[in-house]
């Protein structure tokens, strides 16, 4: 051990059990920690060097720059001490080798070099936001674990800064630096130009360091290695590194042109932060290993790979051109300006116009590479598909074999589309095919294709996710839902490869989750988030509510607190089958992609079946829902989570519980003497049922609590109520509640069921449920005595009785159906016909009701002239998000 500490002493509670290895920078051990039963490792300085001034304040200066970073590319720092006159550093013990012993076996497949490099990307930008620098970049500062991740290690050389948005503001604002000008610091053959010349280093001399590592991996051999140390600080500051396709023809012109901008000579040439940089590389399609193609990225242009340059150049501007006469999409020509040497592109805003007479239903998701664009649309009587559009093609293409998809997701290399359908997680290649049933689901909540070939998804509305292998197979469970106050995730984000995986945990409030996909630990990382979001590396999130907002922070690390949010978009329209998700998406060059909101004009009418209409004067909202009261004088209705009384003779609008200031209401069911509301609200926290009467002068009364969420759906004469609840495990499950009685479960066969409603004699229920794979409207006896019986025969939702119970009307896409119902030698449904067309679509949640009459109906209707029918998108977005957060690097 010589100078070192003897095996089997202990510092503190750390017993010493081995010698790992030893460097300038200190000597590294073995140790176990018994207070918390864990293996780690002790880096400790010599005795000798704890006398040298400089060294220990180089040790020192490690010490505090680690302990401040907490990122999974970084070596994570447990404790810092002294020990006989010497500090030392507790780190976590890694199981794996060094960078340079993967190197010295020779160059590194593109595919895992493009892996490593975003990892190293991603540690990096996080210390530089720290407003640490590291300084001494090789590959003996990486390591990589078993199972693949990249680690930066020893910060002993990094130069503290405070953090600033000005990355090139005065060397005053900084910390003591450790060197001074005219000293050179680092290791040669990695050192940047600045760093030889012995100038004032930033955050981009890391980044000539990260290319002249990247250059290494691609290669198989060092950009800079001479016969003597002046010859290779010569080279570095002097001479170009040899073409990299010399040594790896595969190597893709896109990824060459990043390394050779991290080994511009001038810092102001280089890429301007670790941000921008990852940006870059996330852009990237990785190469196959049998072709020297690549499915070049927005960075380098929309075209193919092209080994000659004189090639690219012409192939480029005879694809933009022929793009620019085929769809009018001018801007193309920006992606042109991508060329080494020239500009980058602007932001530029186009549109993708839907298939005629179509409007969004589910999407719009965009390809990792921003190639793509994925969307459901309907042509207006109910039949939703799933087209593709590529930016660089003329129209948008149906994928047949794709009815009721929703909530469409890419493939890592944007080759296939994920898709949710009749009980089913799909896939589908873009260019068409039949599509590959992958696993059952009742739900359709989001989800994500890793990298490494796994989809994480959701198999029920309530728990946690599932994953299934992308060529099928049994599914598994991947993580549980295990939060006192959570009842279900949705809306997996991968990133990072799938290393880390954002997603929504959904209780009291929407939370927004990270958790480490290897260990399955979890943090959150901002409180009441939105349910839609998208992420672009390295660490930028975006969020809309169902307002209408696109909202934009950065990824807080573990232990900090929630950055400032801020409005980057307005006007995002909401999804129309998914409870008002805003309909975005963002891809990871930065390209997005939205609906415009148009819905100034929607309106509530009385309408008769020979669809004459007049308006209901009510004050310009967003109407939700319309419940019509039992002698038709007054309607309930749902304005953004809250439930007004309208007077229709009257004409006034009175707020049912405005002593209730918190939480949503929705699901406004009236009372068989049309004295009362009950409604459902989360204002206490679960989605629990209430009453309150309409005079105003009651209070509110809890209804009913269960342990499930829960919400009223429709009364019987007698005053029995039907209520629907959320159970993780059975689906959306139908319940009865007789007056001053249990409530119990009138159906559950682990599928959605909604919208119940007794018969108004009360002898029978209408509903609809996904049972068959789609929602189709079924009728029922209430004591369940004979089978169910179904009413509508191409997708149905939203049942409602004619006040005779003859008749059963329900919405069919954008359409009423209405079907009339026997009960003579059995319950039977005639087939249904369409009631009328006003010439509008059907909002969300409830848009229609009858009147007791059965000749009127109160509907909510939005004019077909306003429906969304194109998608915007905005190329080179992420400049402006940044702009927006102040990020001005």
């Amino acid at each position: 051990m010589g100078e070192g500490i003897e095996i089997g002493s202990s510092i503190g509670h750390y017993r010493i059990v081995s010698k790992i290895g030893a460097g300038g920078m200190g000597e590294v051990y073995l140790a176990h920690d018994a207070r918390l039963d864990r293996n780690v490792a002790v880096k400790m300085l010599p005795a000798d060097f704890a006398k040298d001034e400089d060294r220990l304040q180089r040790f020192e200066q490690e010490a505090k720059a680690t302990s401040a970073l907490n990122h999974p590319n970084i070596l994570t720092v447990y404790d810092i001490g002294e020990h006989d006159g010497s500090p030392f550093i507790v780190a976590e013990l890694l199981d794996g080798e060094e960078l340079r012993e993967r190197l010295d076996q020779g160059s590194i497949p593109l595919r895992k070099v493009t892996e490593y490099a975003q990892q190293i990307v991603s540690g990096l930008s996080a210390a530089h936001e720290k407003g640490i620098v590291h300084r001494d970049l090789k590959p003996e500062n990486l390591f990589v674990t078993k199972d693949e991740r990249v680690k930066i290690l020893d910060f002993g050389l990094a130069k503290l800064r405070e953090p600033s948005a000005n990355i090139h503001g005065s060397e005053d604002a900084t910390r003591r630096a450790m060197t001074d000008p005219g000293v050179v610091m680092g290791t040669v053959g990695y050192m940047s130009p600045e760093q030889v010349r012995g100038q004032m280093t930033d955050h981009r001399s890391d980044i000539f360091s990260f290319g002249l590592i990247l250059y290494e991996m691609i290669t198989g051999r060092r950009a800079f290695q001479e016969e003597s140390l002046a010859e290779t600080m010569s080279a570095i500051v002097k001479e170009e590194p040899p073409e990299m396709s010399e040594s790896n023809p595969n190597i893709s012109p896109s990824l060459e042109r990043i390394v050779r901008r991290c080994l511009e000579k001038k810092p102001d040439r280089r890429f301007q932060s670790t941000s921008d940089l990852g940006f870059a590389l996330e852009s990237l399609s990785t190469p196959t290993s049998s072709s020297g193609h690549t499915m070049m990225s927005t960075v380098s242009g929309m075209t193919g790979a092209v080994s000659d340059p004189t090639s690219i150049r012409r192939s480029r501007l005879l694809i933009g051109a022929l793009a620019i006469l085929a769809i009018g999409f001018a801007t193309f020509a920006g992606w042109l300006l991508l060329r080494r040497g020239e500009a980058p592109m602007p932001t530029t805003h186009v549109s993708i116009p839907l298939p005629e007479g179509h409007s969004i239903v589910s999407g719009p998701a965009i390809s990792r590479d921003g190639r793509r664009v994925a969307f459901v649309s309907t042509d207006g009587v109910g039949r939703p598909q799933l087209y593709v559009r590529a930016l660089d093609e003329g129209d948008s293409r149906l994928l047949p074999g794709t009815e009721e998809a929703n909530n469409p997701f890419f493939s890592p290399d944007g080759q296939w589309i994920a898709f949710y359908a009749r009980n089913q997680l799909f896939k589908v290649k873009v260019d068409g095919g039949a599509p590959v049933p992958l696993a059952a689901s009742s739900s359709n909540e989001g989800g994500t294709w890793t990298d490494s070939g796994t989809i994480i998804y959701k198999k029920t509305w309530s728990g946690g996710f599932e994953a299934v292998n992308e060529n099928g197979g049994e599914s598994k469970p991947f993580i549980a839902v295990d939060g006192p106050d959570e009842y279900a995730y949705a809306w997996p984000y991968a990133i990072l490869g799938g290393r880390e995986m954002l997603f929504i945990s959904w209780g009291k409030t929407s939370n927004l989750l990270l958790l480490d996909t290897k260990t399955l630990t979890k943090r959150l990382v901002v409180p009441q988030w939105w349910r839609r979001f998208a992420y672009i590396t390295p660490g930028y999130l975006v969020g809309g509510d169902e307002g209408g907002e696109l909202r934009g922070t950065k990824l807080a690390a573990a232990g900090e607190a929630p950055g400032k949010v801020v409005t980057v978009v307005k006007g995002v329209d909401t999804d129309r089958t998914n409870d008002g998700i805003a309909n975005f998406d963002i891809s990871q060059n930065g390209n997005l992609v939205y609906v415009r909101r148009d819905r100034g004009r929607q309106s509530v009418v009385i309408i008769d079946r020979q669809g004459q209409s007049k308006p209901v004067s009510i004050p310009e909202s967003e109407v939700q829902e319309a419940h019509v009261s039992p002698d038709g004088h007054r309607i309930a209705t749902v304005t953004e989570g809250v439930i007004n009384i309208v007077d229709l003779e009257r004409g006034t609008t009175t707020p049912l519980t405005p002593e209730i200031t918190t939480g949503n209401k929705q699901q406004p069911v009236w009372s068989p003497d049309g004295r009362s509301v009950t409604f459902a609200s989360n204002y206490e926290g679960n989605w629990d049922i209430y009453s309150k009467p309409v005079s105003g002068a009651g209070s509110v009364t809890p209804l009913l609590k269960l342990p499930l969420d829960q919400f009223p759906t429709g009364y019987a004469s007698d005053g029995t109520l039907l209520f629907q609840t959320v159970d993780p495990k059975n689906g959306t499950e139908l319940w009865i509640l007789p007056p001053g009685g249990e409530a119990r479960v009138w159906l559950s066969n682990g599928s959605q069921n909604n919208d119940a409603k007794f018969s108004p004699d009360g002898h029978f229920v209408a509903y609809s449920s996904n049972i068959s794979g789609r929602s189709e409207v079924y009728i029922q006896s209430r004591d369940n005595a004979a089978d169910r019986v179904q009413v509508s025969a191409a997708g149905g939702s939203v049942p409602v009785w004619s006040p005779n119970g003859k008749q059963l009307l329900f919405r069919q896409g954008n359409v009423l159906m209405e079907t009339a119902i026997g009960n003579t030698g059995g319950l039977s449904a005639t087939a249904p016909v369409r009631l009328f067309d006003g010439g509008w679509t059907l909002p969300q949640w409830y848009p229609f009701d009858i009147m007791p009459d059965g000749q009127h109906f109160v509907m909510i209707q939005q004019p077909r002239e306003v429906v969304q029918t194109r998608i915007d998108v905005v190329l080179n977005w992420f400049p402006v998000l940044k702009e927006a957060l102040g990020d001005n690097r």
